[in-house]
């Protein structure tokens, strides 16, 4: 894991049921493909559940108790630690890319609706729901944008928050055996 984990678009090859991954959307002046960043996302999430299972799956209802498998232990589990850190700020970057897209496109939509009123604002024989809802026409294309890249930012946050819990659970059970390898080290050293 050399260099800064980034989310390039190489990263996040493929599409996804959710979102069509054919369909970019234009914010701020470049196309993301919302396809690749929910892919992205389950991806991350799908491998951190692995790999923190499999950390807890091959020690639980074992006593280890001899210094050589502690440390054995304790190294595997700062691999993992290490990887479900990795994933976590990538899915940081992810969200962080995902919530300025969000914001850019709600720009967006407003501006829309600006634009609509005041080419609309001429002709006063208008009813407010009648211009609500001409606004509401003009603007469904930009409407739809920002939904679904609202859901894709709430699927972020649970993603994120899934993937916090899977790096403290990791990060508490390698600190459970590096005490427990203390524990054994100090009570060796006393004997003598």
């Amino acid at each position: 894991m050399t260099g800064t984990p980034t989310v390039s678009d190489s990263a996040m090859a493929g599409g996804s049921a959710g979102i069509p991954a054919s369909k970019p959307v234009e914010t701020g002046g470049f196309a993301v493909d919302l396809g690749k960043l929910q892919k992205l996302l389950t991806d991350n999430v799908s491998e951190a559940f692995e790999i923190r299972h499999t950390l807890s799956a091959d020690s639980y209802g074992k006593e280890i108790e001899t210094p050589e498998a502690l440390y054995d232990n304790l190294k595997s589990g700062r691999h993992v630690v290490d990887r479900l850190e990795y994933i976590l700020v990538q899915t940081m970057l992810a969200k962080s890319r995902i919530d300025q897209m969000k914001a850019q496109c709600a720009a967006e939509v407003e501006d829309a609706e600006i634009d609509v009123s005041a080419q609309r604002a001429t002709n006063d024989f208008t009813s407010a729901r009648d211009r609500g809802i001409e606004v509401n026409t003009k603007t469904i294309t930009q409407r739809r944008k920002l939904r679904k890249i609202t859901e894709l930012a709430l699927q972020a946050s649970s993603v994120l928050e899934a993937i916090k819990t899977m790096h403290r659970g990791a990060d508490s059970y390698r600190r459970d055996i590096d005490t427990r390898l203390r524990a054994i080290t100090i009570s060796t050293a006393l004997e003598r």
